[in-house]
């Protein structure tokens, strides 16, 4: 009977110590508690020059509410954007829904050209020690651009290389060069640079490089490359060793 009485009395023990520890690493989560968060994490945006434009950023929400609930999105510390370059909206979710959107406009008020921004947003935390859910825009100003520059560079068989611009209907717009690069065969050709100028108007074009000996700007020791850039934009680029031809599709002011 006395053994009985200690087998009890140590059950019952280990039970309480056993209840202490789960009180203790089981965290008491409030079921009311709203935890708001973006939908999607990152954004680009590219503002034209004389008007704003507008992004709707969805979010979602873990309960409902038979009311309309709003909630205020503030611009983070981290961001760079500047001041008058943007303006958040409320976040409404809607009665009786889990998502919800908040409009941020972007102006071009303070842009400087060839510059990237990035406007990060927090969303209010769930909890007290609970950090804000983020969310990153990044933009820039619309870059007009219509005079291009195409850099080639010449690896030691630069009479090999030539290219064209094609536009979206296939008709070649822009080809060379007129000469063949050169010295032929030549180690002095190596990292000689041919910078050509090209205007093209509004649409869309593809830019191809070809090489005669089908092993691209490579001629087993030098690697020679290529770019074709307006202003900060770089549309095509390429090095090495790319076979026959390589190709590349991009637009222009679209």
């Amino acid at each position: 009977m006395k053994n009985l009485i200690y087998k009890w009395t140590f059950i019952c023990v280990v039970a309480v110590l056993f209840s202490s520890c789960e009180e203790n690493d089981i965290p008491t989560i409030d079921n009311n508690a709203e935890l708001v968060q973006f939908s999607q994490k990152s954004f680009s945006a590219t503002v034209p020059s004389d008007e704003s434009v507008t992004l709707t950023i969805p979010v979602n929400v873990t309960n409902t509410s038979n009311q309309d609930r709003t909630f205020t999105v503030t611009a983070a510390e981290s961001s760079t954007a500047v001041n008058g370059s943007y303006s958040i909206g409320t976040l409404t979710i809607p009665a009786g829904s889990y998502t919800g959107n908040v409009d941020v406009t972007l102006s071009p008020e303070g842009l400087e050209d060839g510059e990237s921004y990035r406007l990060d947003l927090n969303l209010p935390p769930f909890a007290e020690t609970a950090s804000p859910d983020q969310a990153s825009i990044t933009f820039n100003k619309e870059i007009v651009c219509n005079d291009y520059k195409l850099t080639i560079i010449t690896d030691a068989y630069p009479e090999e290389t030539s290219w064209d611009i094609t536009d979206s209907d296939g008709n070649v717009v822009a080809s060379g060069p007129e000469v063949p690069y050169g010295p032929e065969s030549s180690a002095e050709s190596r990292g000689k640079e041919y910078i050509t100028d090209i205007f093209l108007e509004d649409g869309c074009y593809t830019f191809t490089i070809y090489d005669v000996y089908a092993d691209g700007q490579f001629d087993g020791a030098y690697e020679g490359g290529y770019n074709l850039t307006c202003s900060i934009l770089t549309l095509a680029s390429g090095t090495g060793s790319f076979g026959a031809s390589e190709s590349t599709d991009f637009c222009v002011n679209q």
